[in-house]
């Protein structure tokens, strides 16, 4: 019996240590250090971090939410993640959700907080901010963190499901904002009110509310670089017809930088709602419909006269919206089509070191970064071997060098036919600008199976993105190059 019961002993100590074990933790005050060895902490009350103290949460730890509790933060939080292991903050029942985390009047005297590789899901809030909600407070960093699946409800002054702000200026960096719902307000992803954070490398796509799908800017100057908004909908019915499928922008100007905008809808402005005199400066950015397509005070394409520079209105190709894969494909037009810098107003902006996924911007060295939150790693030929026996299909290899001056190579196979007797292949080369031009034809003729070279020297053509396509028979292929001088 002894043996037994020591063995019943041994099992259940490895049963806490193999990650069995849990925390209960009770409404009031906490601080100090949250370990993954005591994960999951169940949350059971209302919790707050008070003014001077410091909460320290480790990677891999769940917090999990046994009712609708706010998490108040009066102090710091330091919930740090890694990509590999990130931090939950969700509900036991996805049906209550629990009440966010609330930055409200937080003494600016603590040290900044920062919520990185962290994953936000299941918040429900009545009025503004449902995962994440910002009062008069700007020592905040929201950085690699996913925030779905949340909710607020109200009228249209309610919003911002995802994060929303009053008189703030965080920064939210290379988050997926995305499936949040904002039911009657605006700003199913950030609703930004009076406030000026710095938004950039975040994919904000297929959130919902009445008006500003992915976000909604009343009163303040919010500066995105480098984001992708996309398939966000104005569809829930509130107390205004439903408006500005990705933005909805009232009495301010917010700078767009680099940013895909495309794909949202709303019975009123598909891309953006302009209201009060607002507007917005648009440079390097993809917008589907481009500025002719802006509604203006509740009607469908209003007058817009704000800044507009270099702005590209093509699809933007992404690898698989299906999936909610939004790199950009090899024949993205988006590809070195951005800035590395800007001046608005006196004001200097660069675009990020790093992409949505912590690539180097921009891909390759010395080109022009790509517009969107993900940059296409757009390689450099390193040589392929002569191939000494017939080709067995068709391949259009990368050209060489790439980048190039003035000049550079491409080299493509074409395989022996498989079906009758004729050898020869109606074989076409033909090279186009970013917009689709086609700018020349570089092999138009028949040829039998075999591997091709052949140059082409750009030196009478600026500096930029072009492509290069192969169409055999029903083979077609396309491939950019990247010329700098």
């Amino acid at each position: 019996m002894k043996t037994i019961k020591c063995l019943f002993i041994i099992i259940f100590v490895f049963l806490i240590s193999a990650g069995f074990a849990q925390t209960n933790i009770p409404g009031g005050n906490i601080e100090g250090n949250w370990s993954n060895v005591n994960s999951p902490y169940y949350v059971n009350g209302e919790i707050t971090i008070p003014d001077g103290k410091t909460l320290t949460i480790e990677p891999r730890v769940e917090v999990i939410f046994t009712g609708h509790y706010k998490f108040n933060i009066q102090g710091q939080l330091l919930a740090i993640g890694s990509k590999e292991d990130t931090i939950t903050f969700t509900e036991k029942n996805a049906n209550i959700g629990w009440n966010g985390l609330r930055f409200v009047q937080t003494p600016p005297t603590n040290d900044t907080s920062k919520i990185v590789y962290c994953k936000l899901q299941y918040a429900q809030a009545s009025g503004i901010g449902g995962a994440i909600y910002i009062e008069s407070f700007n020592k905040l960093i929201i950085s690699n963190c996913l925030i779905t699946k949340n909710k607020t409800s109200g009228d249209l002054s309610s919003g911002g499901a995802g994060i929303g702000m009053v008189g703030s200026s965080p920064v939210i960096e290379s988050n997926m904002i995305s499936y949040n719902i904002a039911s009657g307000g605006h700003g199913g992803g950030l609703l930004i009110s009076d406030s000026d954070p710095l938004i950039r490398n975040n994919i904000i796509s297929k959130n919902e509310s009445t008006a500003g799908s992915a976000f909604a800017v009343a009163q303040g100057n919010p500066v995105f670089i480098n984001n992708t908004i996309v398939e966000n909908k104005a569809d829930i019915a509130g107390g205004a017809p439903c408006h500005g499928g990705a933005m909805c922008i009232i009495a301010c100007s917010p700078v767009f930088f680099n940013t895909i905008i495309y794909g949202n809808k709303a019975a009123i402005g598909n891309q953006a709602h302009l209201q009060s005199g607002s507007q917005p400066a648009f440079l390097f950015c993809t917008i589907g419909g481009g500025s002719v397509d802006f509604a203006r005070d509740g009607h469908n394409h209003g007058s817009y006269s704000g800044t507009y520079v270099s702005n590209i209105v093509t699809d933007p190709l992404f690898l698989n919206l299906a999936s909610d894969d939004y790199r950009l494909s090899d024949n993205s037009p988006c590809i070195s089509a951005g800035s590395d810098s800007i001046i608005i107003s006196n004001k200097k902006y660069f675009a990020p070191q790093y992409d949505y996924e912590g690539n180097l911007r921009p891909s390759p060295s010395g080109s022009m970064p790509d517009i969107g939150a993900c940059e296409n790693l757009l390689g450099t030929f390193v040589g392929v071997e002569e191939e000494l026996t017939t080709p067995k299909e068709f391949v259009l290899y990368q050209n060489y060098p790439n980048p190039f001056n003035p000049s550079t190579t491409i080299k493509y196979s074409i395989p022996q036919q498989t079906v009758g007797n004729e050898n020869f292949r109606s074989v076409h080369l033909i090279v186009y600008d970013i917009l689709g031009r086609e700018l020349t034809t570089l092999v138009n003729e028949e040829k039998p199976a075999g591997t091709y070279e052949v140059k082409w020297n750009a030196a009478d053509l600026p500096s930029g993105v072009y492509f290069y396509q192969l169409k055999v028979g029903s083979f077609t292929a396309t491939k950019k190059l990247l010329l700098l001088k």
